[in-house]
């Protein structure tokens, strides 16, 4: 049953990030081909305004498709450099407004101090809390969330960072957490509370906003990066060439995926029996 509450969780963070991309692209009037609910097989679908609204057999996330169709007036790519910026953050900018919403809730009802290491304790509350739970008026919650959520993007990114590093230098991906792990993780969290399970979607919110603001090819940070190149150059980097390196990385994130995968499996559910 908690699997269940896992994947849900899961599933709302992913959901909520294509909506950011989906509310910009649409104020912007650029044509989105489909908005759908897990992912194909489709179970059915609807049309309205011009959108394909869709339900899934696959109960994870969902998904965005924006027109990239040069030929299309109010396609992706026929907007300029700043909305198409803008139509790319949009997705982490829900994932972090998601996870102060969250924390903001548990500021005012009850956030977990005890998952955190004292050292990052010291970080994010300023202190080491001497409660395992922290509260504070209503009104505070807000300020309290945001100051919160700031500082645990800083430790994340330092965190990120110094896995990246690992992975790349060393090979050592034992530090990184696939979509199994995450679900596992969260189903762990709900059964030992619902505030505690709570804090995990906040927190997994908010890494999955770090994540895709990584200069990663298919990542929305990779092609942040490549508007960045495209408006210092003046010039479009040829569609050939964006293909390959996409390609190329999706291959290596596919194989990583797997190894990250087959880890999480053998860590959470065979060692955790």
């Amino acid at each position: 049953m908690f699997y269940f509450w896992g994947l849900l969780a899961l599933s709302i963070v992913v959901l909520v990030h294509e909506w950011g991309h989906f509310v910009v692209a649409r104020y912007f009037k650029i044509k989105v081909e489909e908005f759908g609910l897990g992912y194909p097989p489709k179970i059915f679908s609807w049309k309205k305004n011009g959108v394909t609204y869709s339900l899934n057999a696959i109960p994870f996330g969902g998904f965005n498709k924006i027109c990239e169709d040069k030929k299309e007036t109010n396609s992706f790519v026929n907007k300029s450099r700043k909305v198409r910026a803008l139509v790319l953050v949009a997705g982490s900018f829900s994932n972090i407004i998601l996870a102060v919403l969250i924390f903001s809730f548990l500021f005012a009802t009850a956030m977990p101090t005890f998952l955190l290491a004292p050292s990052l304790q010291r970080t994010v509350f300023g202190h080491v809390p001497s409660e395992p739970y922290i509260k504070v008026p209503v009104y505070q919650a807000p300020l309290a969330a945001a100051e919160f959520t700031a500082r645990l993007t800083s430790a994340l990114l330092i965190g990120t960072g110094q896995a990246l590093k690992n992975l790349i230098l060393q090979g050592n991906y034992k530090e990184l957490v696939g979509p199994v792990g995450l679900i596992a993780i969260t189903s762990s969290g709900f059964h030992k509370g619902f505030s505690v399970g709570l804090f995990m979607v906040g927190l997994i919110s908010l890494a999955l906003a770090i994540f895709n603001l990584l200069p990663i090819p298919v990542a929305d940070g990779g092609k942040l990066l490549i508007l960045l190149i495209e408006k210092i150059r003046k010039k479009e980097i040829p569609a050939k060439t964006q293909l390959l390196i996409d390609n190329i990385c999706l291959a290596l994130l596919i194989l990583l995926a797997i190894l990250v995968t087959a880890k999480d499996i053998k860590f959470f559910f065979f060692l955790h029996k």
